[in-house]
């Protein structure tokens, strides 16, 4: 099973639209940390109860988004999931059939993680961001177990996405970029918190790994157009493989 993790806060519209447009095969469950009263999230148990485990939040206290994910994380490892994929409640998939190409792909190579094709920063034009050869993991899918916890519980928010990717390929295993597109639906944002949150974070990041400095200018950015072709990153190179399967 693969468990699609989600955490909502104060979206309750974009999460049910979410659950319900957001096509799942058989082996696919949404893993939802809420913070809900508790009647709406016994309605939220009840109607999604055959695509979604609901997790309420309050049970341990106000987390935050990487402590959330890394809530859902832990449960879909201890309910025996095996992979699991970073979700939000604004995006959706490009192509209604994405979760069979997952699976027809990503696991017939057997990969400990992959990252999903999004316009996320690029605006209708779908690829990947690399930093060094560590790719942002906008948005992921990873194989339960392989760490410890899915994001570093010291990040605010926006960097912990980079530092997964430096985790998994420090580790000697490689990452798969999946041509498997996902739109981006922008929110509107506080961007002086964004700011405030994201220097933050990069301050957190570059303390741990100093050499990424360089990677942090304007320069620093390598983008990656999705074509179609499936990709293999590892701690010194990134090259192609076989087409997609259509």
């Amino acid at each position: 099973m693969i468990g699609l993790l989600l955490p909502s806060y104060g979206r309750i519209i974009d999460l049910c639209k979410t659950i319900e447009n957001t096509p799942l095969t058989n082996n696919m469950k949404f893993i939802i940390v809420a913070n809900y009263p508790d009647d709406i999230l016994k309605d939220l148990a009840r109607v999604y109860h055959d695509r979604a485990i609901i997790i309420d939040e309050k049970a341990y206290g106000k987390l935050g988004a990487t402590k959330a994910f890394s809530l859902a994380y832990h449960t879909a490892t201890e309910l025996g999931f095996s992979h699991v994929i970073s979700y939000s409640d604004d995006i959706i998939p490009f192509e209604p059939n994405w979760g069979q190409r997952l699976e027809d792909i990503f696991f017939s190579h057997d990969l400990p993680m992959g990252i999903f094709s999004t316009d996320e920063c690029h605006f209708g034009h779908f690829g990947w961001n690399i930093m060094g050869y560590a790719p942002i993991a906008h948005m992921l899918i990873l194989k339960c177990g392989i760490l410890p916890s899915l994001l570093s519980q010291e990040y605010k928010k926006y960097v912990a996405d980079l530092d997964i990717s430096v985790r998994i390929l420090r580790t000697g295993h490689s990452i798969a970029l999946l041509p498997i597109k996902f739109n981006h639906l922008r929110a509107p944002t506080h961007r002086n918190e964004m700011l405030s949150d994201y220097e933050y974070d990069k301050a957190i990041f570059l303390s741990k790994y100093p050499e990424y400095q360089k990677y942090f200018g304007v320069d620093g950015e390598q983008y990656i157009p999705d074509d179609g072709r499936f990709r293999i990153t590892s701690s010194d190179t990134i090259y192609k493989t076989e087409p997609w399967p259509k």
